[in-house]
């Protein structure tokens, strides 16, 4: 299933779910999986058909979707040899005196924006299992109230297999620079 937990009944995009337990159902799956009582197995994260992937494509352009791409990156000064960050890159390594290499990090921490990879949803999976994930997702009316450093928080979220994410990030790169050079002029 490729939203964890599935979304509510009647949402717009709920038709992405082959099949919609009832609301009871889910709730005491949900608390199962929180508690640590039903650990979420780990496997292949499934592709996503052509119609869900538009309307994932569509969630994302007029932002009720919110992914890890979101998050800004920073260009981190960090020693390979020792793998501390540094003061500088312009500067030796402040432990170990080796050459300082740039590294890009998220701003914020992933589990922080998506609470399930905080407790855990991710933690059995392999690298292999890990390396299928093109990124995280999450709609964003189903934000928490209050969010950290500007960013919202999700007790859902959602997974989109690379292959997937590779299809899509380029029709949203060519439809946002299409809809950002609209001319209205003519």
């Amino acid at each position: 299933m490729p939203i964890w937990p599935p979304m509510d009944p009647g949402h717009p995009l709920d038709d992405l779910l082959l099949e919609k337990p009832s609301v009871e159902a889910r709730l005491e799956a949900d608390w199962r999986i929180l508690r640590g009582e039903e650990p979420v197995e780990p496997g292949e994260i499934p592709r996503m058909p052509k119609p869900d992937l538009k309307k994932f494509i569509l969630g994302v352009l007029d932002n009720s979707i919110f992914t890890s791409e979101h998050i800004e990156m920073r260009r981190t000064p960090w020693c390979a040899k020792c793998e501390a960050r540094a003061f500088s890159e312009k500067m030796p390594c402040h432990k170990c005196g080796s050459t300082v290499g740039i590294r890009s990090e998220p701003v914020i921490e992933w589990s922080m924006v998506f609470l399930p990879i905080a407790f855990g949803v991710l933690g059995e999976w392999t690298k292999q299992q890990l390396g299928q994930i093109g990124i995280v997702w999450a709609y964003n009316k189903d934000a928490l109230p209050r969010g950290v450093n500007g960013y919202p928080m999700f007790t859902t979220i959602g997974l989109l297999h690379i292959e997937d994410w590779v299809k899509a990030s380029k029709v949203i790169r060519r439809e946002s620079t299409r809809l950002h050079d609209l001319n209205i002029d003519e």
